[in-house]
């Protein structure tokens, strides 16, 4: 009996720890990933984003930060957060969004974004001025824009896809499209990836995305009218969602 009962706590904790993993909805699986950011061959510093999950809400978050040669020039901090929740469909409901940008002690940049479902408006402040927005079922903010997308993708709908985000006094239209597949090497491994391509007027935003990671994004490079601005590699994945890699 004394052997018994250890055996099964062990056992009840396993099963219950299996549970949690089944009933993560799709492309909602937690995990912290950093990335290198360069510009050109010019390593400007690392991006880590983490999904967790917190009671019934679903927490993203992002920070950025110089490093190497860049952080004795720049003392540049970014740190950016949405706040969701999943509706009765499964589908996610974007309720606030932080972003700041500090320069040392100084802030350089303040927004957040609350959204009211029930008056169907965004209520954005930058920098202290106030910017109420009508809003249509389905808007978000662009940073949690990436988790709809692994989120759709991983639920295998097809593209294109159409998204509608709040960016500061403005609300803008986004469109997915899939590019093809693509062999992809970072310093955490080469992935077989699926390119979705993310327009919006000049800009475009390239994901080289892993299905079988929820279709996180293994890089993601910006580009305006054919030029690259910025390139992220994902340098390490840790959380559950790393899990996957090590069973292969």
């Amino acid at each position: 009996m004394k052997n018994f009962i250890p055996g099964l706590i062990i056992l009840l904790s396993a099963l219950i720890s299996a549970n949690a993993v089944a009933d993560t909805p799709a492309g909602l699986t937690p995990y912290s990933a950093t990335y290198n950011l360069t510009h050109g061959n010019m390593r400007l510093g690392e991006t880590t984003f983490e999904l967790r999950h917190e009671d019934d809400r679903i927490l993203f978050s992002g920070t950025a930060q110089p490093t190497g040669m860049a952080s004795i020039v720049r003392s540049d901090r970014i740190n950016e957060r949405s706040e969701l929740r999943l509706g009765d469909d499964g589908e996610l409901i974007t309720l606030r969004y932080d972003f700041l940008h500090k320069r040392g002690s100084r802030t350089e940049e303040e927004l957040s974004i609350d959204f009211d479902w029930e008056e169907m408006e965004a209520l954005s402040v930058v920098d202290g001025e106030e910017y109420r927005l009508p809003v249509s079922t389905g808007a978000m903010d662009r940073f949690s824009l990436q988790l709809r997308v692994m989120q759709h993708m991983s639920e295998g709908r097809s593209c294109p896809m159409n998204f509608e985000t709040v960016e500061e006094d403005e609300v803008h239209e986004y469109e997915v499209t899939e590019e093809g597949r693509y062999r992809v090497k970072t310093a955490a491994g080469e992935f077989l990836t699926v390119r979705l391509d993310r327009h919006h007027g000049k800009r475009l935003t390239i994901f080289w995305s892993v299905p079988e990671l929820d279709y996180l994004p293994v890089r993601m490079e910006t580009r305006r009218e054919d030029r690259r601005t910025a390139r992220l590699d994902l340098k390490s994945l840790s959380g559950p969602l790393a899990e996957r890699l090590e069973k292969d």
